[in-house]
């Protein structure tokens, strides 16, 4: 069903036969190399631990004379816990107009759709501009600061980075000095992989208001057995049940080539995240990683990481360390974060940095970017 017309275009919702034909739009929109011209990269991405492949909450836009897709906006489905529900939400994951459709009201129209007819809406990620817009449209931008950064320095190379990138090598020997991991062992510790993950059970559940939905088939899904990026899970186990873990990946520092492993998600009890993040800074000792880089919205571990010495880079003191990899550069902190709901408005404005909870799993950054990062067999 079509949702807007003008003389020119036609919005309305993706559907399974449109598949085939965005590969040839993002290839237009993305380049050669963009991952979205891979159809089994589209088709996991936009699927779900609770359905295969669900691009029907996505929108595009269409010549009506030709049929060609001429701008899309990606939604993904997700599940929100909302003090205590199980809410169904959409998170936009990502928007582009061709530029010679540009300026027609293309995009105005799809923010309008979603906003008036998702269950909500999860967007992380976006110009000041556009959170300034969505904050005024009934969003809820947890204040409109982006999300602060948690670093662990463990080498001097460093250092370099910073000052390659532009940015104040003063401040940074200031604020990240260079950290020892202790080595840790403990036998609750134990990584979960695809071969074992079926002999455990979850036992992680904490009294956040607002965050990702987590259960066996999302932490599956979405991380150990991802077949785009590999993800070390690390849980702390007791009794066959999960109680808390870390999930980290390895990120290249281009063109330097400095490994650097960044926390993507924790979650469980807070007594038992310090151990997990010990072990984890360990690791990236022993495997000669330069630093430890974790970014999130809300005040929930916060007193774990300062007890670990991880430096907090608050606002854009966080664009100290790079926010891009491949190459690195200096960008500004754009991690806002921007929640909405119109069933649930009032219950989304009750979310504060005290009782909600966002980390990169939830952002569209983490994925991999350019279609060299997946095995020729995937793509």
């Amino acid at each position: 069903m079509s949702l807007n017309l003008t003389n020119t275009y036609t919005v309305r919702h993706v559907r399974p036969d449109d598949v085939p034909n965005l590969p040839t739009f993002f290839r237009e929109a993305y380049g050669e190399q963009s991952v979205f011209i891979s159809e089994r990269f589209l088709s996991f991405y936009f699927g779900s631990p609770y359905m295969p492949v669900d691009l029907a909450t996505s929108l595009l836009a269409e010549c009506k004379e030709t049929g060609k897709i001429v701008s899309f906006y990606g939604c993904r489905a997700y599940k929100l816990q909302l003090f205590g529900q199980i809410v169904s939400m959409s998170q936009n994951a990502n928007a582009y107009t061709l530029k010679d459709w540009r300026r027609r009201g293309i995009s105005g129209k799809m923010v309008d759709y979603v906003h008036n007819n998702n269950e909500g809406n999860l967007a992380i990620g976006m110009k000041p501009s556009t959170k300034d817009f969505y904050a005024n449209d009934g969003y809820n931008a947890f204040g409109g600061d982006p999300m602060p950064r948690f670093i662990f320095n463990l080498n001097e190379k460093t250092y370099e980075i910073i000052e390659h990138i532009g940015q104040d090598l003063d401040m940074a020997q200031d604020l990240l000095p260079i950290q020892a991991a202790a080595s840790i062992s403990d036998p609750n510790i134990i990584q979960i992989t695809p071969e074992n993950i079926a002999q455990f059970q979850p036992d992680w559940y904490i009294d956040l208001k607002g965050t990702t939905y987590r259960d066996m088939r999302w932490l599956k899904r979405r991380l150990v057995a991802h077949p785009f990026v590999k993800y070390d899970v690390y849980s702390y186990v007791s009794q066959g049940k999960i109680r808390a873990y870390v999930a980290l990946r390895e990120e290249n520092l281009a063109p330097q080539n400095y490994k650097i492993y960044r926390i993507v998600d924790v979650y469980g009890a807070p007594a038992h995240v310090p151990v997990l993040l010990r072990h984890a800074t360990h690791e990236a000792y022993t495997r000669g990683y330069i630093y430890i880089d974790f970014a999130k919205m809300g005040n929930i571990y916060d007193s774990e990481l300062a007890e670990l010495n991880f430096t907090k880079l608050n606002g854009q003191d966080g664009a100290l360390i790079p926010l891009v990899t491949a190459p690195i550069e200096k960008r500004n902190n754009h991690e806002f974060v921007c929640i909405q709901s119109k069933t649930h408005h009032a219950t989304m404005h009750r979310l504060t940095l005290d009782n909600a909870y966002f980390t990169r799993v939830d952002c569209d950054r983490d994925r991999v970017g350019r279609l060299w990062q997946i095995p020729e067999e995937l793509r």
